[in-house]
């Protein structure tokens, strides 16, 4: 019968010696077979399986024993068993304690995972941005990262859409972890906004660097209008103002008007004396006639355009 069973070793370990006993003296030679096979754990991988006899000779008595290699990898995996069997006895019954095991103790650290590529940037006009996720190394069991998305200065719905889930790993999986973000190209002119990804509770694994990172969304509704191009035609009493949309991204065109007066109103409308409404306008120049000037009189202009959101 095996004794001090069950065994177990240490995945470091290079073998482990397995014991046989016979009970009592027979007066017959005896034999009995023995084999180390997978259990949980491979051959070639996790150990060598082993076959070979045992023998006592007429009057023996006592314990033979026979060794098992165990092969060390690198990689975070569950406890695994190797079986040991006696079988085909000769002039010899087998114990009770037939078949048993052999537990491999694993010694290997559990993976990292992390962000990869961050932190990241996408254009507005994308639907959907893509976070990257990376373990260190391959695990003989199954990895997982939670996700989740916030607000940073972006707004959900309006510039894109909360997601959460879990990222996962398959054993021996090599591959890098994904998830998708929802894009809003909302035709809002706004300043670039950013979404905040968090990532927390690593199963059978941990979680270095950043557990935070931000996707920014780079606004693609720009506009740009100015006057330098400067009046022309005037008179003692009209002038042309002139103007031009430099740029104007978006599907949406701006609403331009021309300011002007007596006094500079700077960036405040309602600082004007006088407006003149030229209406929707794509990038290009535009022009408006100021009516009634006063002679010795100087006046200013600015071109002001406006859209949802924003302004220039």
């Amino acid at each position: 019968l095996f004794t001090e069973i069950p065994y177990s070793v240490d995945e470091s370990g290079s073998n482990t010696t397995v014991t046989v006993t016979l009970g009592a003296a027979s007066g017959r030679d005896v034999a009995i077979d023995y084999a180390a096979s997978d259990g949980t754990a491979t051959d070639g991988l996790d150990h060598t399986n082993v076959t070979g006899t045992l023998t006592w000779s007429e009057g023996e008595t006592g314990s033979k024993s026979f060794s098992v290699s165990v092969v060390e990898d690198m990689f975070d995996e569950y406890n695994e068993t190797i079986t040991l069997t006696l079988s085909s006895p000769s002039n010899v019954t087998i114990g009770a304690t037939n078949p048993t095991t052999i537990t491999i103790v694993d010694n290997d650290e559990p993976p990292t995972a992390f962000f990869t590529n961050a932190p990241y940037t996408v254009g507005e006009e994308v639907t959907t941005a893509a976070v990257y996720l990376a373990i260190s190394t391959n695990s003989g069991r199954p990895v997982s990262v939670d996700y989740e998305t916030s607000e940073g200065t972006a707004t959900n719905d309006l510039d894109y859409t909360n997601v959460a889930g879990t990222v996962t790993w398959s054993t021996y999986s090599t591959n890098n972890g994904m998830f998708l973000i929802p894009i809003i190209d909302n035709l809002v002119f706004q300043s670039n906004r950013t979404v905040i990804v968090v990532i927390s509770n690593g199963v059978n694994c941990s979680i270095t660097g950043p557990t935070t990172t931000t996707v920014t969304i780079v606004d693609n509704d720009a506009l740009s209008v100015g006057n330098s191009l400067g009046a022309w035609k005037i008179t003692s009493t009209n002038a042309t103002l002139r103007g031009e949309v430099i740029e104007a991204n978006g599907s949406v065109l701006p609403t331009v008007r021309i300011y002007w007066g007596p006094a500079n109103g700077e960036d405040n409308p309602f600082d004007w004396a006088h407006v003149i409404e030229v209406g929707s306008q794509g990038v290009g120049t535009f022009s408006g006639i100021a009516t009634n000037l006063t002679e010795d009189v100087t006046y200013y202009y600015r071109a002001y355009a406006t859209r949802s959101g924003g302004s220039e």
